[in-house]
Formats: C-alpha cells, structure tokens, sequence
C-alpha cells in the first residue's frame, strides 16, 4: 500500500527531475521527524555491531537508533540480543558505559538497583516489600527488538513490516560480496572512534554514492597512494540493489610501490591483501541503506554506523576489524591504516567533513535551488559506464527508495 504524504512531506514539491533534490530535505526539522519514523522506525534494517564487537559471554555495547538507547550483548549461552536501554522501572538507561563486559553476566540500573540478565529478563529488585501485592518480575524485563545477524552483522529492526534480511540485503552477488570482504564474518575487533559531523545524515549517506567528488576534492587520497586528480581509482559502481537503497562500489586500490608523498608511508603499505595480475589489490565500500557504511581499502577494514542526531548533526561510530587469528603487528597496521585514513582526524575524513559541512550551509538557500545529481548519468554516458566510480548516479537510488518510504 502507498504511503501517503503526511503534514509537512505533503507541501514539500520535489522537482520533476528524479536528480534534483529539494535542499529543504537536509534542513527541516518536521522532515528530519518524519524520516524518523517512517525511515529509522520504518520498515528498514540497521547495523548496529558486528559479532566480533561482543565476541564473549557478558561483552556488551551500547549504541542507539531513532533516538532509542540500545544495549547490544552476548549471553552466557552464545545468543546476541539487542535491547532498548532504559529501566522497565524509571526508564533510566540501565547501562551507561560504551562498551565493556558484564560483571556477573548481570545489567543494573544505577537509579533504583534493577538487576537485569543479559536477555533483559529482570532478577533482582531492591526491597521487595515496598512493591504492591501482585508485583511479578516477569512483567519488567528490556523490550528486545528483532534481530537478524549476515554475515556476522548484527542487523535490527523497529517494526514488524520489514522483510527477513535476506530479502532486504539483495541478491546473491551483493551478499558474497560482504561475505568475501568480512572473510565470511570471521573478524577481531580492533576499537572504534566516533566523530559528530555538522551535517544532515543524508549528505554523509549519498557520499557514499559519489564517486565524482574522489576524483576532484581529495588531495589527501594523493597523500596515501590514491589516484592523481581527475583519475579514477574504481572499476566499476553495481546500481543493482536498487529495490531498498543498498549501494555498491568495487575497485582496485593503487600499487603498493606508489607512495604518494606521506614521509612515512607505512600507514598506506599494502601487506595483507594479495594482488591480481595487474599489481592491484581488490577494493570495496559501499552503503546498506539506510544507516550503514563500509570500507575495505588498502588493509584497513572498518563499518561505519551512520546515527542521525538532528537535523543538522549526525555522529558516525568507525569501527575496525582484523581478520580472527592474525599477528599483533598486523593488527596495529590495519588500526592505522584505518584510523589515519578515514578515521575522525584521517586524511579522507578531513576534507570530507570540511565539505558536508559546506554543504549543510548551503543547504540554508532552499528558495534559491535544488541539488544537482549529474555526473554519470545515462544520458550522457554510455549504459555500460552508467554508474560508473567517476560518477554520482546511484545517489539517484537512494533518494527514489527514500521517496517511497517517506511518501514524498
């Protein structure tokens, strides 16, 4: 059934050209509600962890979706739950810390002492006399959300109309794709930093989408072995899963002998990765829509959680992985490389920030224009380079599943 545009998505005209984006998306705050709940509470599946980030029984993270604090975790038996943050009691968030390890494989809340285990089934209450007559713990544990796990990705969901995973991941090249780029989810988890961007989530989301800008803005890419200026590192840009959004890019990273400029260019050496017969090594990234991003350039691997915090702010969690089993000189490398790469203060991350924030600001002119999806679009290419790594067309996609979701 269509969705139907509801108070402000109702007066909003989106331009008659499928690549013009109103800019009153990434600066309206009765939007930025609706998308919250007819997108992030919608029928849509979100990361929120790998396996490999609560690899132990008791281990734990906290993260949150739509504003929800969640409380991600391994019980004694093997089984990973996600369960909403916040006391059946008082509604104080039961766990406060970013991560750790459970002590005694038990939560308590820190206002009234609820004792919760790690399913959410709650144990112990302080002064049981004080609770009314027919007080039963069984009615007071955490709401736990579905959950589905690929390829050892912890997805969730808020609503019971989403498809099982693997409808919603795609078709099998997509998902042996992950497969082969998370060595079949078989990861250790080297630590996470988190950075909040001055910016719409949807303009860190369509990056991903945008080749065009890897060809003209990054001069740091110059720095760690990337292509010079109007040069493609991409081979090619997969628009194939386009029915929920997902975006694609597979590629080459540039030989290991080509050192840029970097002093010292260890961060940027290619040592686990074999290459193929040109001297290329394999490259992906991409975006599960709508709130997970990945990377697997050079040796660095890293998720990226995409949480919107308002209209005009979104965090992103970066998290690094290792292949289980590897040395301990590997893993610093591929920590490195990762972190001074595309981490908060990398050298990818820098300029992209400097332009998200360029255009949030921007994005103030919403009486003066539209944006513009132009570079790589069919009309002016040839099919077989639709698409292609130089270009931004599968921002298109993404803003057509966007536009059912939202009614627009």
């Amino acid at each position: 059934m269509a969705i139907k545009p509801a108070g402000v998505a109702a007066s909003l005209e989106w331009p008659a050209k499928a690549n013009a984006v109103p800019r009153r998306v990434y600066t309206d705050p009765e939007l930025f509600a609706l998308e919250t709940e007819r997108i992030f509470k919608g029928p849509t599946w979100h990361c929120v962890g790998h396996e490999a980030e609560v690899r132990n029984p008791g281990d734990f993270k906290t993260t949150r979706l739509a504003g929800i604090p969640l409380l991600v975790d391994r019980d004694e038996h093997g089984q990973v739950h996600v369960l909403v943050n916040a006391c059946a009691h008082r509604g104080a968030k039961v766990v406060r810390a970013a991560c750790g390890n459970a002590a005694r494989s038990l939560f308590q809340c820190g206002y009234h002492l609820w004792t919760y285990e790690l399913d959410g089934v709650l144990t112990g209450v302080p002064l049981p006399q004080l609770m009314p007559q027919d007080f039963d713990k069984s009615d007071y544990h955490l709401p736990e959300l579905r959950t589905e796990t690929a390829v050892g990705l912890i997805f969730c969901t808020l609503s019971e109309e989403a498809p099982p995973l693997t409808h919603y991941l795609g078709d099998t090249d997509f998902v042996e794709a992950l497969h082969t780029m998370l060595w079949g989810g078989d990861l250790e988890y080297l630590g996470s930093q988190k950075l909040v961007f001055q910016c719409n989530w949807k303009i860190y989301a369509e990056n991903m989408s945008d080749g065009y800008h890897s060809r003209v803005l990054h001069a740091g890419a110059r720095y760690i072995n990337g292509p010079p200026r109007n040069q493609s590192m991409w081979e090619t840009k997969d628009p194939s899963h386009g029915k929920y959004g997902h975006n694609w890019t597979r590629g080459h990273n540039t030989p290991p002998d080509s050192r840029g400029e970097l002093r010292d260019a260890s961060i940027v050496d290619i040592v686990a990765k074999p290459c193929d017969e040109t001297g290329l090594t394999p490259a992906n990234l991409g975006l599960i829509f709508p709130s997970l991003a990945f990377s697997d350039n050079n040796d660095g691997l890293h998720l990226r959680y995409i949480k919107p915090i308002d209209v005009g702010s979104t965090e992103i969690e970066f998290a690094y992985f290792g292949r289980a089993g590897e040395s301990e000189e590997l893993k610093i490398h591929r920590a490195r490389t990762g972190s001074n790469c595309y981490g908060p203060v990398g050298l990818i991350t820098l300029e992209d920030g400097q332009a998200f924030g360029m255009v949030q600001r921007g994005a103030q002119a919403d009486d003066y224009g539209v944006n513009n999806i132009l570079a790589g679009l069919e009309s002016r290419r040839p099919p077989a380079e639709f698409g292609s790594g130089g270009g931004e067309a599968n921002a298109l996609n993404f803003y057509a599943v966007y536009r059912r979701l939202m009614g627009l």
